[in-house]
């Protein structure tokens, strides 16, 4: 059960608010006051309606209790004004005041600075929220915003480390901006799907490294975008990584050869030593790969066990090998 009704107003203005909507619920509907009236204003219990002029601010919700004794509560929204300033320079933008607009049931609260002029450069935006007698003040991120005079192309790589992690585990990406009129500046936005994960500046080279063990279990896309500067357009690159449960502690693989180089009929063993900064021998299989072939061909007839933390295979090189 809600109560979808906007109940803004200010000292000294009279108030003669509609009856209250009530969506969900059993009629008839007892409205009451949780806290403090603002001297001045009364509340009509049966349709839940504000009259009179209030002299005094003041916070209060209203309470909508139907036949059946369930309550749906009715907060105040936020006024004030919000200041959009250049944080690279300090310089103020504008300020706009809050307002809700929408219609019942469906509002939105904020304030929007329309019409601004700005010069060709590169600006960090923040706003900042005044607070009211309800809400405190408050700061939102920084968002870049460039004003171009040319546009170079430019082309977004976005690389990991490792795109198949266990939980907990940290993937570091890096993002390498180039363009056709030299090393391009600003920002780039690395976000999991919808999900902001930073906002970093790129560096002399053009390159911003995010390194990161928040990402959650399951598939992730990951897209680093690059927001631009006053001579160089925007580009994006994406990848897939994807973060697996962990099923315990984390193990290194390390492999080593019996010889190197190989002689054609002189057998020849792989061995894979499986470790890990927990304590105890591991077990588990291994399964040995040739990489340089497309796709991969494995060697052996299939996973080989771990034994006291190693797992071997041996055959004779060749064209053709024989595993023993």
């Amino acid at each position: 059960m809600s109560c979808p009704t906007a109940n803004t107003a200010q000292v000294g203005s009279v108030v003669n608010s509609p009856a209250m909507t009530v969506t969900g619920g059993t009629a008839p509907f007892n409205f009451t006051v949780v806290g403090t009236l603002p001297a001045g204003l009364s509340l009509n219990p049966s349709t839940g309606s504000l009259s009179g002029t209030p002299t005094a601010p003041g916070t209060f919700s209203v309470e909508a209790t139907d036949a059946n004794g369930i309550v749906a509560t009715k907060t105040t929204l936020p006024t004030g004004t919000v200041a959009f300033t250049d944080t690279n320079t300090g310089t103020l933008l504008g300020s706009a005041a809050v307002v809700t607009s929408g219609s019942a049931g469906i509002t939105k609260t904020g304030a929007s600075l329309a019409g601004l002029s700005l010069a060709a450069g590169s600006f960090a935006v923040q706003a900042a929220y005044s607070g009211d007698n309800t809400y405190s003040a408050s700061t939102s991120p920084l968002v870049n915003q460039v004003v171009q005079s040319t546009s170079n192309a430019t082309t977004t790589t976005l690389t990991a480390d490792n795109t198949l992690v266990v939980a907990g585990q940290s993937i570091t990406l890096t993002a390498v901006v180039s363009s056709t009129g030299g090393v391009p500046t600003g920002i780039v936005s690395f976000s999991d799907g919808t999900t902001l994960l930073a906002a970093l500046r790129l560096d002399a080279t053009g390159q911003a490294i995010l390194t990161t063990s928040a990402l959650a279990v399951g598939p992730h896309t990951i897209t680093a975008a690059y927001s631009g500067d006053i001579n160089n357009a925007i580009s994006a690159s994406s990848l897939n990584a994807t973060v697996q449960a962990s099923s315990g502690s984390a193990t290194t693989i390390t492999v080593n050869s019996s010889a190197d180089p190989a002689s054609p009929g002189v057998p020849l063993t792989l061995a894979a030593t499986v470790s890990s900064a927990t304590p105890g021998l591991l077990t588990g299989t291994v399964t040995f790969q040739d990489q340089s072939s497309t796709p991969p061909t494995q060697l052996g007839s299939g996973p080989v066990p771990v034994q006291n933390g190693v797992a071997t295979v041996s055959f004779l090189p060749g064209r053709r090998p024989q595993f023993i």
